[in-house]
This record gives C-alpha cells, sequence and structure tokens, in this order.
C-alpha cells in the first residue's frame, strides 16, 4: 500500500476493529521502506550514509572504545523474509553494521544510573521509560546495559510482540542498566536517527517475522540475538 492508498482508506481502516493499532503499524511500514512520502534527491543517498558509519565505526575501533561481534557479522544472507521494495537512494544493511550490539558502560560504583525493570519500558508509542535510580554498582553486573542515544526492544514474549521499545532519550545520568529480557542498539553517534531504529523495530516487518523466529519453551520464548542484529534495515542519509 502507498500513501495515497492509505489516506484514500484512513476511515475504514480506523474505525473497524483495533484500528488505530492497526494504522500505527501500517504507517510504520510505510515510514520504514520510504514509501510515506515523495523522496527528494536533496536528502541523500543510503550508500553514502553507510560510508560514514564504516569510517566513524573503524576510528571508535581503533581507539577500543567499540566492541566488535564478529559471528554475528559473518551471518550475511539470514532473515531475508518478506524484503520491501525501497527506493533507488536508500540501501539494505543490518543492525550490527550501524551500530554496536549489547553495549557496555563504564563508571564509577558510586555514581547515580537509572534502572529499568521490564514495568518501565511503555508499549505504546515513543513513551519514555520511567526508570528508578540506583547506584552503578548496584547494577552494572546481572543487567543490561544503556545508555541516551541507545535503543532497547524487549525480547521475550509476550513483551516483544506487544511492542514494547523505547529509544533512550533525557536519563539524569546518562546512562543505566535494567532488565536482562532487552536486545539493546547503540547506533554511531550522529548518524542513523535512532528513532527511526526505534520505529524500525516497531513494525510488522520486523515484528512479524520475528515472530517466527522466537526459540524456546511456551511463555518463555526469546528473539534471538542474530535476528535483532542481522534483519536487513533499510537505510536512507
Amino acid at each position: 500500500m502507498n500513501a495515497l492508498t492509505f489516506l484514500a482508506n484512513f476511515g475504514h481502516i480506523a474505525n473497524a476493529p483495533q484500528g488505530i493499532a492497526r494504522l500505527r503499524e501500517l504507517i510504520y511500514n510505510l515510514a520504514i521502506s520510504g514509501r510515506l512520502c515523495e523522496q527528494q534527491a536533496n536528502e541523500g543517498d543510503g550508500r553514502l550514509l553507510l560510508e560514514q558509519i564504516e569510517r566513524k565505526k573503524l576510528a571508535l575501533i581503533n581507539r577500543r572504545a567499540f566492541k566488535r561481534s564478529p559471528k554475528i557479522e559473518s551471518l550475511h544472507g539470514a532473515f531475508q523474509e518478506g524484503l520491501p521494495e525501497i527506493p533507488s537512494s536508500w540501501t539494505w544493511s543490518r543492525l550490527v553494521d550501524v551500530g554496536e550490539i549489547s553495549p557496555k558502560n563504564e563508571a564509577e560504583d558510586g555514581a547515580m544510573a537509572s534502572f529499568a525493570p521490564m514495568s518501565a519500558i511503555s508499549e505504546m508509542h515513543a513513551v519514555d521509560i520511567m526508570p528508578q535510580e540506583r547506584k552503578w554498582g548496584a547494577i552494572k553486573n546481572g543487567y543490561t546495559h544503556f545508555a541516551n542515544g541507545d535503543v532497547v526492544l524487549a525480547k521475550i514474549t509476550p513483551c516483544f510482540e506487544n511492542g514494547k521499545a523505547a529509544a533512550i532519550k533525557d536519563l539524569p545520568h546518562g546512562f543505566g542498566a535494567g532488565t536482562t529480557e532487552l536486545h539493546v542498539i547503540r547506533p554511531i553517534p550522529n548518524t542513523l536517527e535512532p528513532r527511526f531504529i526505534y520505529i524500525f523495530l516497531r513494525s510488522p516487518y520486523f515484528k512479524t517475522v520475528g515472530q517466527n523466529h522466537m526459540s524456546g519453551t511456551a511463555g518463555q520464548k526469546r528473539l534471538p540475538t542474530e535476528y535483532f542484529a542481522t534483519r536487513p534495515l533499510p537505510c536512507r542519509h
């Protein structure tokens, strides 16, 4: 469905059962495939963005400020079911190529930080997490690290299916930790917009196929890191 068809059917979809949720998911899919608005030539090329990301990533690696994921990086050609058409100025990438997977924070034990149990992460669209304040030494081990600029996604059922995710911002101390049932991506700074990654992770394109790749027993199924990190990501500048 393109934007014109979407607008023509807006009222019909909105008034259907679960209509607002369906509209939001449709908008997500249109947004991540470049069909929500007309593409402008002066907006740049996705390939140039990936080149910029690679240069910045190499600089971080050389400074030992970036943790690579070699086994995941080698999974080329995985999880390519149902790829949409994207504009010629866009290109395909993966989260593992545009940021750091499961990053770690470094801070003094006595520093104050944010702590986020699963209940602090909303299923609603674009809601900031609601963390508690803890000393870093009490939460640095045994929990998932995150910081401002990261994007987090619940990986366990039913939280993943319900869309629990957040683009982390405005943490009072800039960093924190939380439930172990999170995937985290830390985009290379000043490149790919975290809010775009957030929409990508909540889109049916990512979520529907992701449900087919969850593993584990009933009630304890989880989204594998391999899927999170290597599901093809549409990129634009």
